[in-house]
């Protein structure tokens, strides 16, 4: 059990369970002190100790903790990439570190490897006791973020050339065109994403300047990040220019998004093809995956791969829903063979229209809005208005519409 599976009341944690933390450290007497001091905060259970990482790796686990407090060595490399496989295998895990150092260049590579805070020796009560309501804090504000008003929808695919971008991008633009402001859309692909140019954008911000010099996302600085777009969105991502902002850590992202879901009413992931930590905290923040493919082997390969991937996540078949690209009676599999094959429903066909879709690129426009009477544009259009709430999604959507213009108010160009 996560700290996913964690309840909230009254902005507390509920009592029905406590936050389950293990300690992984050689240092003994640290362990002694953890100990006695934890046992004075109410809303955590120490469920376990471990001297090294190969034995913190067995417990970890064995007891899938909401948090981990984990001895930092001198020479930190082999810890901290543990750190970050933890941060991939246990999707939520929150990590804090230990350590008699404060070098500011340790901090920061530990913090990019998905540790959250530090933790000094000798151990000072009153730091724990500082650090211990923090989590509480945090673990709560994860805990409720389903239940709040956003939904995050991440769009993903394991190979690359299926049209996970252009899905995410007009996904976004029709949930925009029928309410403005209520929608970010979010490249994810730190190195060489897209988006921006899909909406002819030239962002001057990425997700590190999000972050406010302790490393912790500033709301002030994640609006202000934010590039409003025609169709009534705001994308944050990337920038592409020499000196970019270093991406965040695991757990820095996972903050920003819960920002971002508390603020939009839709948040839309344009995920790259990899599966990493990154990708992992996605995955658990979102209320949807929509998995995209198209109708050959190694494209059904890389789903099947995929879909095994979130089974043993434990997400629902609810959550996961198989967007199938490109379809047209030409494909040497159908649709109906596709599902057969992956033992997977399609919740989406969406027809090919290969001069359609290069033209919006090339144009810097959604198909949505350039070519918004097109199958394509409209069956994305269809799915845009079932994810908003209108109707039941069974019917077209009306295609070749745009949302007045109103002034900006939030976010800058």
């Amino acid at each position: 059990m996560t700290h996913a599976s964690l309840l909230q009341k009254d902005g507390i944690l509920s009592m029905n369970r406590k936050a389950t933390v293990v300690v992984v450290d050689s240092d003994a007497p640290f362990r002694k002190a953890f100990r006695q001091h934890l046992s004075e905060i109410a809303s955590f259970e120490l469920i376990g100790e471990a001297e090294n990482l190969t034995a913190g790796q067995e417990l970890i686990a064995k007891t899938r903790p909401d948090m981990v407090i984990l001895e930092l060595p001198s020479k930190p490399a082999e810890t901290l990439a543990r750190a970050e496989r933890w941060r991939s295998e246990f999707p939520g895990l929150l990590i804090y570190g230990t350590s008699s150092s404060r070098n500011p260049d340790s901090i920061l590579a530990a913090m990019r490897a998905g540790v959250t805070e530090y933790l000094g020796k000798p151990l000072e009560a009153k730091e724990l006791h500082a650090a211990m309501d923090r989590a509480v804090r945090f673990l709560e504000t994860t805990a409720s973020h389903a239940d709040s008003g956003g939904k995050v929808i991440a769009v993903f695919s394991k190979k690359g050339g299926l049209g996970v971008t252009t899905l995410a991008v007009n996904l976004a633009a029709g949930l925009g065109m029928r309410a403005e402001n209520q929608t970010v859309l979010v490249d994810m692909d730190f190195d060489l994403g897209d988006v921006a140019s899909f909406l002819d954008l030239k962002p001057q911000f990425n997700m590190g300047d999000v972050l406010d010099k302790h490393g912790r996302v500033d709301p002030g600085q994640l609006q202000s990040c934010l590039i409003p777009h025609a169709s009534g969105i705001f994308y944050l991502g990337t920038r592409d220019s020499i000196g970019a902002v270093d991406p965040p850590s695991p757990a820095q992202l996972r903050d920003t998004l819960v920002h971002l879901k508390e603020t939009f009413k839709h948040v839309i992931l344009d995920l790259p093809h990899i599966l990493d930590s990154h990708t992992y905290e996605a995955f658990e923040v979102a209320d949807k995956i929509l998995l995209v493919s198209v109708c050959d082997l190694s494209a059904i390969r890389a789903t099947k791969h995929a879909l095994n991937v979130f089974r043993s996540l434990g997400y629902s078949p609810d959550k996961v829903q198989l967007v199938v690209n490109r379809v047209s009676k030409k494909n040497p599999i159908t649709p109906k063979q596709f599902e057969e094959t992956i033992e997977h429903s399609i919740s989406w066909q969406i027809p090919n229209d290969y001069p359609s879709v290069i033209e919006s690129i090339n144009i810097g426009e959604p198909l949505v809005l350039s070519k918004g009477k097109s199958d394509v544009a409209r069956t994305l259009l269809q799915m845009a208005e079932q994810f908003a709430g209108y109707g039941n999604g069974s019917g077209p959507a009306v295609a070749g519409t745009r949302a007045p213009l109103a002034r900006r108010t939030f976010g800058r160009n």
